[in-house]
């Protein structure tokens, strides 16, 4: 008898403990708000003012928190209606997050679920939407500009040429053909148009620039030359510089699942283990 009562306590001292661990499991995890794997806002330049929104020409960082897995992926998915032509760059912060930076080049919109996939189960761990829109209203139409340079107390007769770009993802450069002049300057003639590092290009010649993300935009000049003259009426590009950064407030939220199951688990088969020990010990008596 005496046993039998040793043997109820040890089930009933079992079944606390296990009761004491899945709450102490339960409570580590609401500790940390049940975190899960989410996909945050890491930066974003200054006219993105939503934070599922990229307007073309700007840059949009996206960090994966709260995964343990430092084996993942990040997959850019649309409708498969189009090419996807955003310009992607992995990296880490500071507190070691797997991110990523992206791109949109001028004229490019489109529907988009940016994905967290572990490449260790092929996974899925998160996902979040993102709608590139139409960036004239902030960044213009064109990365590259037209400065027509005109020459002192004189006056342009004609307007700027259009501009006729395209964006290549595989150089990760704009090109553009440069157009012949649609305007003119009494007493002056064309004589091209320089980029920034003082090249001069004639007209119908191809200009190619890779985008670092140090500038929005790429001016070119237009050069003249008075006539009767050997010099040339010149000007260095003045860039416009990109949009500073900014963090910004994760407002996501977090759901954590699996843990408890675990030590539900753990416990029914500590449970199992004493029952059976306490059986074969009644059979011996």
């Amino acid at each position: 008898m005496k046993s039998n009562k040793n043997s109820k306590w040890i089930i009933v001292f079992s079944f606390l403990a296990i009761v004491g661990f899945i709450f102490g499991e339960a409570k580590s995890y609401a500790k940390v708000n049940f975190q899960a794997v989410k996909i945050e806002v890491d930066f974003c330049d200054e006219n993105t003012s939503k934070a599922n929104t990229l307007y073309w020409g700007s840059e949009l960082g996206l960090s994966a928190k709260n995964t343990s897995d430092k084996k993942i992926k990040w997959k850019i998915s649309n409708d498969g209606s189009k090419e996807i032509e955003l310009l992607t760059t992995e990296y880490s912060d500071k507190k070691g997050n797997r991110c990523i930076k992206l791109y949109a080049p001028f004229g490019y919109c489109d529907n988009l679920i940016i994905a967290v996939i572990s490449e260790k189960s092929k996974k899925v761990l998160a996902t979040y939407s993102l709608k590139v829109v139409n960036g004239t209203k902030w960044n213009g139409e064109t990365f590259f500009e037209f400065d027509m340079n005109i020459p002192e107390e004189k006056q342009l007769d004609g307007d700027k040429p259009q501009i006729n770009e395209q964006w290549d993802i595989d150089t990760q450069q704009y090109k553009i053909t440069l157009p012949e002049p649609s305007c003119k300057v009494e007493g002056y003639t064309f004589i091209g148009w320089k980029d920034k590092n003082g090249k001069v290009y004639k007209p119908n010649e191809e200009l190619s620039v890779k985008y670092t993300g140090e500038s929005v935009y790429y001016t070119i000049c237009a050069e003249w030359r008075k006539n009767n003259s050997s010099t040339n009426v010149t000007a260095q590009p003045e860039e416009k510089k990109n949009s500073e950064k900014e963090e910004s407030i994760p407002t996501a939220k977090t759901i954590f699942s699996g843990g408890i199951i675990g030590a539900l688990v753990i416990g029914i088969l500590i449970v199992g283990a004493v029952v059976i020990v306490v059986k074969n010990n009644g059979n011996k008596q």
